[in-house]
């Protein structure tokens, strides 16, 4: 017996938004803290950046005005400051970056001068404007310039920007707290001897792997699946934004259990699954609701079928929280399909593409079940990216342009251990 209803996907997206909206939350961090974080509030210069007149290059600070009438048939003779005598202009040598001494308003670069050997004194053939090889106060930005805006996720070059303005800690918007309930039966952690009947544990390090990706952290609870009672308890968590329930989300005999544990269906206006059944596919068994006024999901135990619920559903609710876009995480472009892909009318389907090579056409990874809509994790890993065919299509058509959600944009290199 399958489901009564699948929602739209559309629908249940509809409800996170409205779940979480309002929720972001912030923190505030030093600059070490910061990096990949989302500002939380605008930050303006709290003073001029350069904070004083500096040499962009490496030479002499003079007065401009000393430099008038040199030429290489008159060339003028300076003295470097604290040389001693006073037979001709005074000069300063300056670093590229320092200050420039009181009444210099130009530098003459190094190359530009020819130095007497004990470099008490220079020659210099050509006159020099005011403001050469200057940069002056405030030129970068000024006190109250607008640096950066709220919900900039913090890189490098943003750090380096904040820092030299002089701002050591920023306000950001703190990372959702994510619980992953465990549930799933006879689970063995990878790199453990796998028991009779065992199963190693895909799930887990996925999901963990993915919430971190979207901003949160991760609190793993492991649930006995055979007990509703540790169903309830394990996700009744304190100090959390989001719980996650991985398994149990059939209508099997062996899903009932956990249904029971999280209340299903919801009480009205009250914790439990409000929606369980999502027209997505791989994922529809998947479920949404509340528990103590935080989200739950649960998705499937099926790892393809746990990623793209995950991906549809669940890293909406979390990019969301961490004050990142809500849209999915990968660079789309469009390209042209090879083959025909096969989907069925009333599901948002997700299928995992490859590009073929020297062209700009994709073609579906095919996983061994024909009717598993890419069921086999084999078949994420082996695409390039994957394309969404929308509840009303039954496909696309070879030679169609679609859009493609692209993985990274690269492929692994072949390389060599060197021995010993």
């Amino acid at each position: 017996m399958g489901f009564t209803r699948l929602t739209p996907i559309a629908d249940a997206t509809a409800w996170i938004d409205r779940a979480v909206a309002g929720w972001v939350e912030v923190e505030r961090l030093s600059l070490r803290e910061a990096r990949g974080r989302v500002l939380a509030r605008d930050v303006a210069a709290v003073k001029n950046s350069p904070p004083f007149d500096r040499a962009v290059a490496d030479g002499y600070a003079v007065e401009a005005v000393s430099t008038v009438g040199a030429s290489t048939y008159n060339p003028l003779t300076f003295r470097l400051a604290d040389s001693g005598g006073a037979a001709f202009p005074q000069a300063s040598a300056v670093a590229l970056g320092s200050a420039l001494p009181t009444n210099a308003d130009a530098v003459v670069p190094l190359d530009h001068v020819e130095e007497d050997e004990a470099r008490s004194t220079f020659e210099i053939v050509d006159s020099i404007a005011a403001g050469a090889n200057v940069e002056r106060a405030g030129a970068a930005f000024r006190q109250g310039t607008l640096l950066l805006r709220s919900g900039t996720r913090l890189g490098p070059s943003h750090m380096a920007l904040l820092a030299e303005a002089g701002i050591g800690a920023v306000e950001v918007v703190r990372r959702p707290r994510v619980r992953l309930v465990i549930t799933g039966l006879n689970l063995v952690t990878a790199g453990n001897e796998l028991p009779r009947r065992g199963v190693f544990d895909a799930g887990t390090p996925m999901l963990r792997g993915l919430v971190e990706r979207d901003g949160g952290t991760v609190e793993i609870c492991i649930a006995d699946r055979t007990s509703a009672h540790s169903i309830r308890t394990a996700i009744a968590a304190r100090d959390t934004d989001l719980v996650i329930v991985i398994g149990g989300s059939g209508l099997g005999r062996n899903d009932a259990i956990v249904l029971e544990g999280l209340g299903h269906p919801a009480r009205s206006g009250g914790d439990g699954l409000s929606i369980h059944g999502i027209a997505l596919r791989p994922g529809a068994s998947s479920g949404i609701g509340w528990i103590g006024g935080i989200p739950l999901f649960l998705l499937p135990g099926l790892p393809v079928a746990c990623l793209w619920a995950y991906e549809m559903l669940v890293g909406r609710a979390v990019r969301r929280l961490s004050g990142r876009s809500p849209e999915l995480p990968y660079s789309q472009r469009e390209f042209v399909t090879a083959r025909k892909i096969v989907s069925n009318i009333g599901f948002l389907e997700v299928w995992p593409v490859r590009c073929i090579l020297g062209t700009d056409c994709v073609e579906p990874v095919l996983a061994a079940d024909p009717d598993s809509a890419g069921g086999l994790f084999s078949t994420v890993v082996e695409a390039d990216g994957f394309v969404l065919i929308s509840e009303a299509s039954e496909g696309i058509a070879p030679g169609t342009r679609t859009r493609v959600y692209l993985y990274e944009p690269y492929r692994p290199l072949r390389f060599e251990i060197a021995n010993g």
